[in-house]
């Protein structure tokens, strides 16, 4: 059984939910970033509200300097506070780690449009299955985002195809964001939404997540 951190206290251990995979904040969000927010009651109150996952990492690991030093995920997933998903870095290496992931925006990314069309249906299928924080945290946006997309306020234009996201028959049309999503929603839907959702068997998921294929995403 994972334990706890023992250097996390327990006002900030109540508001993490662990998973199989990544460890979800469930506290306080920042508006713009989509970062958890946490309030140290041990530092001065200039300073005693940070990043949930920077303070998961220095309670652990010491202080960085923030002038230089980041803490990175590894995950992509700003609301986790997995010790095992962070690791720190410069501004230069997190440039380089979303080049990596190609999270750089490119075509329908333009830097003034933070989602495509595919990630929109997915976003639009995922209305009542979790929430909207959860969402938010998984793509990188605001709640406002989410609920902006939900009500129909933004990215009317994008459909809802009832079986699937997108042809995504063979395992080799897939890519790794689409990938790093499906295993994200692992214990969130069950396999049969999941593979009805993407347009892919049982089998493909299945040996998605339990790292039979896509082993290095």
């Amino acid at each position: 059984m994972v334990t706890w951190p023992k250097e996390w206290p327990l006002e900030f251990r109540r508001r993490v939910k662990r998973t199989n995979y990544c460890w979800e904040w469930r506290g306080s969000l920042y508006q713009r970033t989509g970062y958890g927010q946490f309030y140290d009651r041990t530092k001065p109150r200039s300073s005693a509200t940070g990043g949930a996952h920077r303070f998961a990492y220095e309670s652990i690991h010491g202080a960085l300097d923030s002038r230089f030093q980041l803490v990175c995920h590894k995950c992509d997933n700003k609301a986790c506070v997995n010790p095992d998903h962070l690791f720190v870095g410069t501004h230069k290496d997190n440039a380089l780690d979303a080049v990596s992931k190609d999270r750089f925006p490119i075509g329908e990314r333009h830097y003034n449009v933070k989602l495509n069309s595919w990630q929109v249906r997915v976003i639009k299928h995922l209305k009542g299955r979790l929430s909207g924080r959860n969402i938010a945290g998984l793509f990188g946006i605001t709640n406002v985002n989410i609920y902006d997309i939900w009500n129909g306020k933004t990215w009317k234009s994008v459909g809802i195809d009832t079986t699937k996201i997108a042809p995504l028959q063979k395992q080799e049309s897939l890519n790794k964001y689409q990938v790093r999503v499906i295993k994200h929603l692992r214990g969130r839907i069950g396999v049969c939404d999941l593979a009805r959702l993407f347009g892919l068997s049982h089998a493909t998921i299945s040996n998605i997540w339990r790292g039979r294929s896509w082993v290095g995403v």
